[in-house]
């Protein structure tokens, strides 16, 4: 049997490697901020910063190495800090749960019986107590605004903690609050007050491009892959793969070449293939999840392959079934209907990404992870947008 991977957790989204190419001007941006700590001095009110960009471009991986140099430099100063990362779209869907989840960061059971301000309270007095700095970064607070809009002041009191302490008599000991989103638009949720906390310095990252993903996928690889397992043309199919239909993603990348590996591996390989890349893209890497990020139009198109299917009863339709279906749509909607050549087009892209399979212009069926519910109610959801614009 091949053998393809030297240590293929670092393959993984979820590790977080010394080096983040391509983001040096977004990490030295952040670094900069902190000039005065970097040099010993005390901070006495904390940086409250952005990091803004579209999923898999490298937000979260900057927030954890940026404040891991930081930690790094200052210990020559005696000084000691703690980073304290929270994603509010997993662990922190409430109020409630996001004071529960920063008191058991700080190594503090949190009680069940306390309401959320009960929960703030003790937090807020628990961190006064700490005999080291605080580094907050809030993941997805996008998701969470939303989510929350009825309910105030969270992040107001979020940004505000040192507020809280000096109240108190208490000097904050906390240095810095990253928030991270997909784009500014959560700051629409907030009211004046809220909004006017969190400061205008954004750090914006834009989708990596197809020679950045290669050089990405080069690093990554170096510490994960034995050497000549990979070509230079699977790396481009990959990054090219990304680029155009992933908006750059690079978590996507990562997966696409976690399981071509694994592919490659179980049938006896000791490189990788674009036949291997191609089974990788096949093999359901599209979730439901991933529906937000498709136009209108595709979602149509999803949604005619769908009731192409119903109206047969067939599990592979016809593609001349599905552009009827989808012909029927943009009459009944106000979607504009895509000519030929785009409505073949976005039929290729949803093939590529694993939302259809395609066994020929006859045999086309939709991925098991596409939900008919979920599908409408986001085509609602962008046709209300278009109407209210």
């Amino acid at each position: 049997m091949g053998k393809i991977f030297r240590n293929r957790d670092k393959l993984s989204y979820k590790y977080i490697p010394e080096k983040l190419p391509h983001r040096e001007k977004q990490l030295g941006i952040f670094i900069s901020v902190f000039d005065d700590l970097l040099s010993g001095e005390k901070i006495d009110f904390p940086r409250t910063l952005q990091f803004v960009g579209v999923v898999g471009s490298g937000k979260t991986s900057s927030s954890i190495v940026g404040v891991r140099k930081l930690s790094e430099e200052i210990r020559k100063y005696g000084l000691t800090l703690k980073h304290i990362y929270v994603n509010l779209k997993i662990e922190a869907t409430s109020p409630f749960l996001l004071y529960k989840t920063l008191m058991e960061k700080v190594s503090m059971n949190a009680s069940r019986s306390l309401s959320a301000e009960e929960l703030l309270s003790k937090f807020i007095k628990k961190i006064s107590k700490l005999d080291y700095l605080l580094f907050l970064t809030f993941d997805e607070v996008d998701f969470f605004v939303r989510k929350e809009s009825k309910t105030p002041g969270i992040i107001y009191d979020i940004s505000r903690f040192y507020e809280i302490l000096n109240s108190n008599g208490i000097k904050s000991n906390i240095v810095g609050i990253i928030f991270i989103s997909r784009s500014v638009d959560w700051l629409s949720y907030l009211n004046p007050a809220e909004a006017s906390t969190i400061g205008a310095l954004s750090i914006l990252y834009p989708p990596y491009s197809k020679e950045q993903i290669v050089d990405i996928l080069e690093y990554r690889i170096s510490e994960s892959l034995y050497e000549n397992t990979v070509s230079e043309d699977v790396l481009e199919y990959i990054a090219e793969i990304t680029s155009i239909y992933r908006n750059g993603d690079i978590r996507y990348a990562l997966d696409i070449l976690l399981y071509s590996g694994i592919i490659a591996e179980y049938e006896g390989f000791s490189k990788i293939t674009l036949d291997h890349v191609r089974k990788a893209i096949g093999k359901n890497l599209f979730y439901s999840g991933d529906i937000q990020y498709l136009t209108l139009e595709e979602k149509s198109i999803l949604l005619a392959t769908i009731r192409s299917i119903q109206e047969s009863k067939r599990m592979y339709v016809p593609l001349s079934l599905i552009r009827k279906n989808y012909e029927l749509l943009t009459e009944t909607l106000p979607i504009k209907r895509l000519n030929e050549n785009s409505f073949e087009l976005s039929i290729q892209k949803l093939v590529n990404i694993g939302a259809l399979e395609f066994k020929g212009l006859t045999r086309i069926t939709v991925s098991p992870a596409v939900d008919e519910k979920i599908l409408l109610k986001k085509i609602k959801q962008e046709l209300k947008k278009i109407a209210r614009n």
